[in-house]
C-alpha cells in the first residue's frame, strides 16, 4: 500500500495487487477564478469548483507500458459568475472563507465519471 499525491486536495492510496496489477483510490479537489474580458463582459468574473473521488485498475502490460480504467463520482461541480467586485474572497482549497458577495448566476451539477488511459515509462 502507497499513499502519494498533492496532500491534502489529491491524495492517491495504491494498492498493488500483484507485480502487474494495482488498484488506486483517489479524491480530487480543484477551483480555479478566471476574470473574462473588460470590454465584453465588463470585468465579471467566473469561479470553478470541483471535487470528485476516483478508482482505477491499472495494469501493467509490457516493460514501460500501463493502462488503466475507472469510475468515479463528482461530489461537487459548480461554476459561478459575478460582478466585477473589488472585494477579495479568501479560499482555503476550495472553501470561501467569507462570502461578501454574491453570484449572479450559478451552475451546479453532480454525476458519474469514468477514465480510460495509457501510459509509459521512460
Amino acid at each position: 500500500m502507497q499513499l502519494t499525491g498533492l496532500l491534502p486536495i489529491r491524495p492517491k492510496l495504491i494498492y498493488s495487487i500483484n507485480d502487474k496489477l494495482s488498484w488506486t483510490n483517489e479524491i480530487f479537489a480543484s477551483a480555479g477564478s478566471y476574470r473574462l474580458s473588460a470590454s465584453d463582459e465588463n470585468s465579471r468574473f467566473i469561479r470553478i469548483n470541483n471535487w470528485y473521488g476516483m478508482s482505477s485498475l491499472e495494469y501493467k502490460l509490457s516493460g514501460i507500458h500501463k493502462i488503466s480504467l475507472g469510475i468515479g463520482y463528482d461530489f461537487i461541480n459548480s461554476l459561478k459568475l459575478y460582478e466585477d467586485n473589488t472585494a477579495t474572497n479568501w479560499s482555503v482549497f476550495t472553501f470561501d472563507l467569507r462570502q461578501k458577495s454574491e453570484p449572479i448566476q450559478e451552475i451546479r451539477s453532480r454525476g458519474l465519471r469514468f477514465n480510460i488511459g495509457y501510459s509509459f515509462g521512460l
